[in-house]
């Protein structure tokens, strides 16, 4: 037999079945299409990035925008309470300017007291009839402060000889800075000193003469007739008028101002700005510290010390809570338009001896057209009638800590 030749496949080597020639075409063309979409993919992811991106490029910018907004609406709020609080002190300066209005309420009715000034007695006349009714003048003068010992401090203020009572003295003394303290209650002396010019002064609580012995060392006032019952503060302030050669511009008597003549409690504080007359019904401060003073109606004390009414312009009362009592023994002088009187009103003084500020007010307008309130905080007109005076001083009836002075007058 004959053998078969072996089949020859060298014609077959570039060919390929016709099926997988398909296959393969496919295949690239899926890969293209993928590269394609994954290009486009890529390319849209990009596109999402830059979106993503430019969006927080814009928040970003919104954000700062709104910081912007909202530091602009806080430098406008800001600005605005800077106009309100300079409105305010403004209004608040303003108050603390002397008016020429007053002067001119009170030019008439002071005019007509200019006979009774001149007949103003010599200085060494009026200290004659202050020795004469006063026994406790008489003990201080000759006696001096420095008798008290360690309760009293001597000093110079602004170039005046002081004395300063120490209600309670410390082993060491008292601090240099509680002495650098000490001067003279300027403001106060300013803001009165449109109607507390000229004639008489008197002072009601006169403790060392704070108020008064620097209007008469300015030439404010004539001559000024104190009263002050603590027997420290009281030979402190003779001491003051002795020392500074004031005696007869200046007559201190010890004792107390109130409704009626006799004797009453006064309660010695640890402070000595804070000593008051105690009420009947005020049993529990028997505990504390408690000495009894003599006590005179305003018009009785000024007739004893042959004071002519007419001649007095300017009275001061800071007797801690007793002024509605001061004024019930002062109708004689009350009855004088001239006389401008400066009170300190707190409500919680008021009421330990048993008045009110309402009792206060509806006293003062009884007698008076104008008031100014002296509180250095408030705003609004410096002085206002005297028909809103309960309402002006309403503050002060809201609480333990408020309290003013205010300065009543009557216009011509």
């Amino acid at each position: 037999m004959r053998r078969a030749a072996p089949h020859d496949r060298s014609g077959d080597d570039g060919a390929s079945a016709p099926g997988s020639e398909d296959g393969s075409a496919a295949l690239q063309q899926e890969r293209a299409d993928t590269k394609r979409w994954k290009t486009k993919a890529d390319a849209v992811a990009g596109e999402l990035r830059e979106a993503a991106a430019s969006v927080k490029r814009w928040k970003a910018l919104a954000a700062a925008q709104r910081q912007r907004a909202d530091d602009s609406d806080a430098r406008v709020r800001y600005l605005e309470e800077r106009l309100e609080d300079t409105k305010f002190k403004n209004a608040q300066n303003k108050r603390h300017i002397l008016s020429k209005q007053v002067l001119r309420d009170i030019l008439e009715l002071r005019a007509r007291t200019l006979p009774a000034r001149a007949r103003i007695p010599p200085p060494a006349e009026r200290e004659a009839a202050l020795r004469a009714i006063s026994p406790a003048y008489a003990a201080a003068s000759a006696l001096g402060p420095a008798a008290f010992g360690e309760h009293v401090r001597s000093m110079t203020v602004q170039g005046l000889q002081w004395w300063m009572p120490i209600v309670s003295p410390q082993p060491s003394g008292p601090s240099a800075a509680w002495v650098a303290k000490q001067h003279f209650p300027y403001r106060a002396l300013t803001q009165t000193r449109e109607v507390a010019i000229g004639g008489i002064m008197i002072d009601l609580g006169a403790n060392t003469g704070r108020m008064s012995i620097p209007r008469v060392v300015l030439g404010d006032v004539v001559a000024a007739y104190c009263a002050e019952p603590d027997p420290l503060n009281y030979a402190c302030l003779v001491g003051n008028i002795v020392d500074n050669g004031l005696s007869g511009l200046l007559l201190p008597d010890q004792v107390a101002i109130g409704d009626r003549d006799g004797s009453v409690l006064l309660h010695r504080s640890k402070v000595s700005g804070g000593h008051r007359i105690l009420p009947a019904a005020e049993p529990s401060e028997k505990t504390v510290e408690v000495v009894e003073v003599p006590c005179r109606t305003l018009d009785g004390w000024l007739a004893d010390l042959r004071v002519d009414l007419d001649a007095v312009t300017f009275v001061k009362v800071d007797v801690q809570g007793y002024e509605t009592r001061v004024l019930a023994g002062a109708s004689a002088l009350l009855a004088r338009r001239q006389v401008a009187w400066q009170l300190e009103v707190q409500a919680t003084l008021l009421g330990k001896t048993g008045t009110s500020v309402p009792d206060l007010c509806a006293k003062l307008q009884q007698h008076f057209t104008h008031f100014i309130d002296l509180n250095g905080e408030l705003a609004g007109p410096r002085q206002r009638p005297i028909s809103e005076l309960g309402d002006g001083l309403a503050y002060v009836d809201g609480g333990s800590t408020y309290k003013t002075d205010v300065l009543v007058y009557s216009a011509s």
